[in-house]
């Protein structure tokens, strides 16, 4: 039996159900906007709905943008915004699509397999690589 799956889809593991082990739909990795990658996540997802941030760094120069996530209960949505404006109008709009892509590719994942089921950390690892809210190694680290 081939453990390997088809591109897009991830496995969970370690989860607290009666089957440990969840494969789920990951973001599709066309999203990432060119030029940056994910340097940092300080999201936490309270009673299903996200709050925190995500920090991009350009690949070129070092250049940080910092994506401010929150659930805005008004209009019942997901809010991700570049919190410095100094970031160049032209990355604005494309780095808060990708944030609200993964954050929304978390939710999902959470939704699906339930937050109390992936609260083991191999888990909670697992539903974030689907995600693609792991940092990226800087080009030639890795």
């Amino acid at each position: 039996m081939s453990t390997e799956l088809p591109e897009g889809l991830y496995r969970i593991e370690e989860l607290h159900l009666a089957s440990p082990i969840a494969d789920v739909w990951g973001m599709e990795g066309w999203r990432h906007v060119p030029g940056w990658r994910l340097d940092a996540v300080d999201l936490g997802i309270k009673a299903g709905r996200p709050f925190g941030s995500l920090f991009f760094q350009r690949i070129d120069d070092g250049f940080r943008a910092r994506i401010g996530v929150r659930w805005n209960h008004v209009s019942e949505q997901l809010h991700c915004f570049v919190t410095d404006t100094t970031t160049p109008q032209a990355d604005r709009q494309a780095l808060e699509l990708d944030a609200r892509s993964r954050v929304a590719t978390l939710m999902s994942i959470y939704t699906a397999i339930g937050a109390s089921a992936a609260s083991s950390p191999v888990a909670a690892s697992g539903a974030h690589a689907a995600a693609h809210l792991l940092p990226e190694l800087p080009p030639g680290t890795g």
